[in-house]
């Protein structure tokens, strides 16, 4: 399933898993900025940006739509248990 922001988009890498896993990526060319998943020590979902690219930066919008997904795949998360 993908799912998009106003310049990202997020792409379900592992479907069938218990704690799932989607690739951050940008809307027009498809590069990987990061993926969403599940931290332990947080005990939620966590965004971990790919720290290859060299001057990642992320404008309010994007984090906006990074945090909208996160707290909707938390509450969809604790909502199974």
């Amino acid at each position: 399933m993908t799912t998009a922001g106003t310049y990202i988009r997020f792409e379900e890498a592992t479907p069938n898993a218990k704690t799932k896993v989607w690739r951050v990526v940008t809307k027009d060319g498809d590069i990987l900025l990061g993926q969403i998943s599940w931290f332990g020590r947080w005990r939620g979902y966590a965004f971990h940006a790919n720290m290859t690219l060299p001057n990642l930066i992320f404008e309010h919008r994007c984090l906006d739509d990074l945090s909208a997904f996160i707290k909707a795949a938390n509450q969809a998360h604790r909502s199974k248990a």
